[in-house]
């Protein structure tokens, strides 16, 4: 009885070894297939990117050296009717001026306006705390006037006692 109860637990044992391995192998064999195609997907869109960059950069490049034609023939053609004798650059030249001097205009500009948003701020204020002066002194008034019908209610009334 003991004997066949020593078998029987072994033979359990190595069913569950068994059992377990072949799970574990089963396993890593999808997981290692898993990785497989996530490598091969990423290594596949990792190619396309690269690919469509290059078309882009190739179209870039395509479009400067058009760029860079057409600014050349601007050139030539700007030689032929301004004239070769240096007059481009003198016209270069005042373009560049024209240009700093507008640059110069719009920051004095710009700088004009922000003093005039801060000056405008300080009239705001000023205007603010003039109108709360004006109600006090207002106020004021409006006292002064009640007080002085006041008192002269009082004065008709001391002359109509005294007669």
């Amino acid at each position: 009885m003991k004997l066949l109860a020593v078998v029987g637990a072994g033979s359990v044992l190595v069913g569950l070894a068994l059992g377990w391995w072949t799970t574990s192998n089963h396993w890593s064999a999808k997981y290692a297939g898993l990785e497989l195609a996530q490598s091969e997907a990423s290594s596949v869109a990792v190619t396309e990117t690269l690919e469509k960059q290059q078309e882009k950069l190739k179209a870039a490049q395509v479009v400067e050296a058009k760029g860079e034609k057409a600014i050349a023939e601007v050139n030539l053609d700007a030689v032929a009717v301004v004239g070769g004798d240096g007059s481009v650059d003198r016209v270069r030249g005042e373009l560049n001026a024209l240009r700093q001097r507008t640059t110069r205009d719009l920051s004095n500009a710009a700088t004009q306006r922000l003093a005039d948003r801060q000056t405008i701020g300080v009239l705001a204020d000023m205007l603010e705390s003039c109108s709360s002066v004006a109600g006090v002194v207002a106020e004021g008034f409006e006292q002064a006037r009640a007080r002085g019908l006041t008192c002269e209610a009082a004065y008709s009334a001391a002359l109509l006692s005294s007669e």
